[in-house]
């Protein structure tokens, strides 16, 4: 993911550390909410500023990288209301990059989390990092967690995140509701 590293510097953008996952903040107006789709105003956003880097557009869903053939995919969830992580999950594989929202790349960290007990340390911290620039409909989460494996994860770090991510809206993000 070096080649995209270059996308932090930009506030809407989260770039993972461990994964290949490209985190894209839609709404400058934080009221709690987190779309499980990217609207078409950030895919064309996203398509723009990566074109100026060697990128073509491969499919309505997908960009392709000139000099590495790397496949870049936008997600999709075509349920609002019930927990994105498992159509993710459905297309997910570890050659591509994906763009996801915020709200996808944590709960992907905190079912990591508990799959990869070995790795959770790394993960909860990456969420932290990820909440503090774009922020997360925890509530929403709470809801999403509910009867999985990582909801006692959850639990133990929802304090924290609502902490840090309250830091990060006052310092990053221009208004709320």
């Amino acid at each position: 993911m070096e080649n995209y590293r270059f996308l932090n510097e930009d506030r809407n953008i989260f770039v993972s550390n461990y994964f290949k996952f490209i985190s894209i903040y839609d709404d400058q107006i934080y009221s709690r909410n987190d779309w499980d789709v990217l609207s078409p105003g950030q895919r064309k956003y996203i398509i723009k500023k990566l074109e100026g880097h060697n990128h073509t557009q491969k499919t309505g869903k997908s960009l392709i990288n000139n000099k590495t053939s790397e496949i870049l995919r936008f997600t999709t969830s075509p349920s609002l209301g019930v927990n994105p992580l498992n159509e993710f999950l459905r297309n997910y594989n570890e050659n591509d990059i994906f763009f996801t929202t915020p709200l996808v790349h944590g709960i992907f960290l905190l079912w990591k989390s508990a799959e990869e007990p070995e790795n959770a340390k790394f993960y909860q911290k990456e969420l932290e990092e990820l909440v503090q620039k774009l922020p997360i409909n925890l509530e929403q989460l709470k809801d999403f967690v509910l009867n999985t494996n990582y909801e006692k994860i959850f639990k133990n770090l929802y304090n924290d995140l609502t902490k840090k991510q309250k830091d990060g809206i006052t310092k990053n993000i221009r208004r709320t509701l």
